[in-house]
């Protein structure tokens, strides 16, 4: 008997293996004018082997996202031979819902429900969803620069009058690397001549010539100006005495910041019977031609004297100038002579610069960034938590108005989207007051930020408005979400007054009666007047 019912089931045509292995394409809706189904069409790429036999014809098994399980018959001429398979899914069965929920299910079966090959799965990108503006997520990389690295290092940018300030190592003190040039001062200081009070015939009024003829209050005048005309907050002024001589001698006990001989001609523009330069003058205050001293400072000694404030807080000219003999940099005692100028200074310690740097990031969005500087490094670090990464962006961007500020060191971290979050409603753009069918009504328009991925075309939003335990809501007054970045909330003046604070967020599929409604997809914005 047994061998009986062996060599009938050898008999029997075995099931085919039907092999779906793409979808062609997005699905087109197909719209009943009438009471029936809308539905999408889907078209899968089909393979069969040549010795498949389905009789009676295969099925298609249709897996919804609800759980529930739709049976249609292939098309015709869509059998075994055929390399295509056209599926209809019903379109309330994928609209409505999270992109991530839309997955159906398709397989062949024969007439007893067994799989007839593998199946294969629709998600949200077989189906036509909202085309949006929002731009690929922004991965970085976050902050700039480079730390100043430990010894004698300048700041890399310049200040805004164009100088270039040195860090003085084991001090929160920063040091213009030149002397301030004729069109520097000049640009400052109104009526500033570098000929008044002179009566000599050197040539010293170029303007990259160190300025000249600056009395005390005059040289105060000038750093109290850059001070003013300087966003940063960077407080200029002049150097202590005892400040000009370390940055001068480069912290050495010499003399000079070469040694204790006078005579250096590659360092000093001083009055010998070598002169540095082959005419008697000033030389470029920034320029080449002479060494700067181990901290990047040029012309500390010679070109011109410059100005400082002593122990007792009266003035002091030190450095010696152009016709000064190279013996004697420092006279004592009074100079009167008008080749004066001033190499300006300022003190930048950590909370200082900290300040700054919060100061700087006081913008929409920022208020959990914290910042910290450190002065021997000029870097800042930030640190704290920000909605989006184009706000990382913006912290990076602030932190660059600081013109002292070397690098960045950027920590900002980013939360992730909350599960379910669709779009991000952000500031009022508008607002309009209007009348509708004889009912005063309120219009306000709010940016929103939409996210990558959409549900299904044609799916039903719908804006809610909160205020004092009364709910108004409405479909989406905008054709469709998307490009735009604009939604406009609508409320009867009688419902919502639009003279006090309201909530507002979106829903998909429904009003949500209240903010914690699963239907809800986007944060709740407070509205203020």
């Amino acid at each position: 008997m047994r061998r009986i019912i062996a060599g009938l089931c050898l008999l029997l045509p075995a099931p085919a293996s039907a092999q779906l292995y793409r979808w062609e394409g997005v699905a087109t809706p197909i719209d009943n004018a009438g009471r029936g189904e809308d539905f999408y069409r889907l078209e899968a790429r089909a393979s069969w082997p040549k010795e498949a036999v389905v009789r009676p014809p295969a099925s298609l098994r249709i897996d919804l996202p609800d759980g529930t399980v739709r049976s249609q018959p292939t098309a015709r001429g869509e059998g075994p031979g055929s390399r295509r398979i056209t599926v209809l899914v019903p379109s309330a069965a994928v609209r409505d819902l999270q992109p991530a929920r839309v997955r159906v299910r398709v397989g062949l079966v024969d007439v007893d429900g067994r799989p007839l090959g593998n199946p294969l799965l629709a998600d949200i990108g077989q189906f036509p969803t909202p085309e949006t503006d929002t731009p690929p997520p922004d991965l970085g990389p976050f902050g700039w620069g480079r730390p100043l690295p430990e010894g004698p290092a300048s700041l890399p940018r310049r200040a805004p009058d164009g100088s270039i300030y040195a860090r003085i190592p084991g001090k929160t003190l920063f040091a213009a690397a030149a002397e301030a040039t004729v069109a520097q001062v000049a640009a400052r200081l109104p009526g500033y001549d570098p000929r008044a009070g002179r009566s000599d015939e050197f040539n010293l009024e170029g303007p990259d010539q160190p300025a000249v003829g600056l009395t005390f209050e005059k040289a105060n005048a000038y750093v109290n100006a850059i001070a003013r005309a300087d966003r940063s907050g960077v407080a200029y002024r002049l150097p202590t005495a005892d400040e000009w001589l370390t940055i001068a001698r480069a912290g050495r006990p010499s003399a000079f910041w070469w040694g204790d001989e006078p005579t250096y001609p590659a360092g000093a523009n001083f009055l010998g019977p070598e002169p540095s330069l082959a005419t008697d003058t000033t030389a470029p205050a920034d320029g080449p031609g002479f060494e700067a001293n181990p901290l990047g400072l040029r012309h500390t000694f010679g070109n011109v004297e410059e100005w400082a404030v002593d122990a007792d807080g009266r003035p002091a000219r030190l450095g010696g100038h152009f016709r000064t003999e190279p013996a004697s940099p420092l006279p004592p005692g009074a100079d009167n002579n008008p080749f004066v100028g001033v190499r300006p200074v300022f003190d930048l310690d950590a909370d200082r610069g900290t300040a700054a740097a919060m100061s700087a990031l006081r913008a929409p969005g920022l208020e959990g960034v914290r910042a910290r500087f450190d002065p021997s490094t000029a870097a800042v670090t930030l640190t704290g938590v920000v909605a989006e990464p184009s706000l990382r962006r913006l912290a990076d961007a602030r932190i660059a108005a600081l013109w002292y500020v070397a690098a960045v060191a950027n920590d900002l971290s980013t939360p992730p989207v909350p599960e379910g979050r669709l779009a991000t409603l952000g500031a009022v753009v508008a607002r309009r007051a209007e009348t509708s069918f004889g009912r005063p009504q309120a219009r306000t328009t709010l940016a929103v930020r939409w996210g990558p991925t959409l549900p299904v075309e044609g799916s039903s939003w719908w804006a809610n408005l909160y205020q004092g335990g009364r709910h108004v809501a409405h479909r989406l007054i905008e054709r469709r979400p998307g490009p735009g970045g604009r939604l406009t909330l609508v409320a009867d003046r009688a419902a919502i007054d639009p003279r006090r604070p309201f909530a507002a967020a979106l829903s998909l599929g429904g009003p949500a009666p209240t903010a914690d409604d699963p239907r809800v997809v986007s944060n709740v914005v407070q509205v203020r007047p």
